[in-house]
This record gives C-alpha cells, structure tokens and sequence, in this order.
C-alpha cells in the first residue's frame, strides 16, 4: 500500500491543524512550525493506489485548502501572507 507523506512547513503558529485525505479526518492537533528546520510536523497516511485529495485547515485562522494529489508521494505544505503554498514531490524534502 503506497504511503503519502504531508509536511506541514513554515507558517505555523500553534493553531490547531485538521488534515483529511479524501473527505476522512486522519490528523487533527496543534502544529508549531520550527524556524531553523522549516518544519512543524511530519505526518505519513497509508492511502490506495490513484489519485486522492488532501484537505488542509486551521480554523481559528480562517484557512481553508483542498489540494489533488496524482503522482507526489511527499507534499509540502505552508502558510504565508499569500495563503497556503503546497510542493509536491516524488523525493523527500531535505531539512536543517
């Protein structure tokens, strides 16, 4: 069984961080990301084969992001002014 890896990145303040992949919750907890890392959380979902969605929210800050994920085993995902920024990659992110 293929397994998706989401890091949450920069801009994450302690707020409380929901994740579902294809409409199920499979995370929900407080993330703070680590300025010298450039990383709050690494979290690693079993999922089937094909395409899936990743829902990313922080409702104490109004952020809402569905994102479709076709071929990237490892997704970025990262908070700015400009909203929510999100890498995919076949390889893992590098850190620190």
């Amino acid at each position: 069984m293929p397994t998706l890896h989401v890091d949450l990145q920069e801009g994450f303040t302690g707020h409380e961080v929901v994740v579902k992949i294809d409409g199920q919750e499979r995370f929900r907890g407080e993330v703070r990301s680590k300025l010298a890392l450039a990383i709050a959380s690494h979290l690693q979902f079993d999922v089937g084969d094909g395409a899936h969605t990743i829902e990313i929210s922080v409702p104490d800050r109004g952020i809402a992001e569905s994102i479709e994920v076709h071929d990237a085993h490892h997704v970025g995902i990262g908070i700015g002014d400009a909203g929510v920024r999100v890498r995919m990659r076949e390889k893992p992110f590098g850190y620190g």
